[in-house]
């Protein structure tokens, strides 16, 4: 279950609920400063160290309109959520496994995932999920999260798109 309250030694489980405005505080094992899929630092072109960071950029050259912009990050941020939340490790060193289980995981979240009716983030209510998804909104997800890998393949900040191989 949910609560809103303070945390005092991070638990990965809270950001499965949690309204964060910002991911700063998120310590450095799950991050992704040290992910197991990251390129050295002199291959990678994004100078992003940290997950969130690389997701910001992606998000900012994506070139969107705001109603777009929001769904993609939206899903970026689902992601980055149950890679630390469910899966316990950064989202950089999300493997195939770990993506055939998210998609499993989209098509219907967890009952603390969603919220029954929609919420402000700020309201203790929110969560990243609106009751079930339907196949239209698990395809868009994986679109979204498609063109991610790809790219932060192409920029140097991951070694593989987990997404590749959890196609075959």
């Amino acid at each position: 279950m949910c609560l809103a309250r303070p945390v005092e030694v991070f638990d990965p489980g809270s950001l499965r609920c949690s309204a964060i405005a910002t991911f700063a505080d998120i310590p450095s094992a799950y991050d992704g400063s040290a992910g197991t899929n990251r390129r050295p630092a002199a291959e990678n072109t994004l100078l992003a160290n940290r997950d969130w960071d690389a997701l910001q950029r992606w998000l900012q050259q994506l070139g969107l309109r705001q109603p777009a912009l929001e769904s993609y990050g939206r899903e970026a941020e689902r992601l980055f959520r149950w890679s630390i939340g469910v899966a316990d490790k950064p989202l950089s060193s999300l493997d195939a496994d770990d993506l055939r289980r998210y998609d499993a995981f989209v098509r219907s979240p967890d009952p603390d995932w969603r919220m029954r009716s929609k919420y402000r983030r700020k309201d203790s209510r929110w969560r990243p999920f609106f009751a079930q998804r339907s196949e239209a909104g698990a395809t868009f997800s994986r679109h979204v999260l498609r063109r991610l890998f790809v790219w932060l393949t192409a920029q140097g900040y991951l070694r593989s798109s987990p997404l590749q191989a959890a196609r075959k």
